[in-house]
């Protein structure tokens, strides 16, 4: 039953879409691009951060058991192994860390209001590099879960 919206949209919210955008223009990333975006891959690349996943197919397995939600987070239709690889594979991590970076700066001049952005940054910035090391300090965040407005 419909409480709320998603924990990970919430995450999602304080980052820079306009940058992000702007990025992907930059660097061709959705240039013959027909079903997986960027936007997509990193929202699929902050999900697995945010739950520690440490593989592509863990990845992939965690998608599918929630499968119904998926569109809710921003992950049209279903994501592929392969699909999730070649993404990886071929896209510049500049397009994910320009974002980042702008969240730092946005930190640095107000730190009150973007400590969440540069959290979700930092834990996006790690996956997109292909870091293979797990966050210790914090436990995996229930994403899937609702939550009252």
């Amino acid at each position: 039953m419909y409480e709320g919206r998603f924990v990970f949209s919430q995450i999602m919210d304080p980052l820079p879409w306009h940058i992000f955008e702007h990025c992907v223009r930059r660097y061709n990333g959705n240039y013959r691009v027909r079903t997986f975006s960027c936007a997509q891959q990193f929202r699929v690349m902050a999900i697995a951060q945010l739950t520690q996943r440490t593989s592509l197919r863990d990845i992939i397995i965690c998608l599918k058991t929630q499968r119904e939600k998926l569109y809710h987070l921003g992950i049209a239709g279903g994501v592929s192994l392969s699909a999730l690889a070649k993404a990886n594979e071929f896209r510049s991590w500049h397009m994910l860390n320009h974002p980042i970076q702008q969240s730092r700066y946005a930190e640095r001049a107000n730190p009150a209001s973007c400590n969440l952005a540069l959290t979700v940054g930092q834990c996006c910035r790690r996956c997109a590099l292909n870091s293979a090391v797990p966050m210790q300090s914090t436990p995996a965040l229930p994403l899937f879960a609702h939550t009252r407005s």
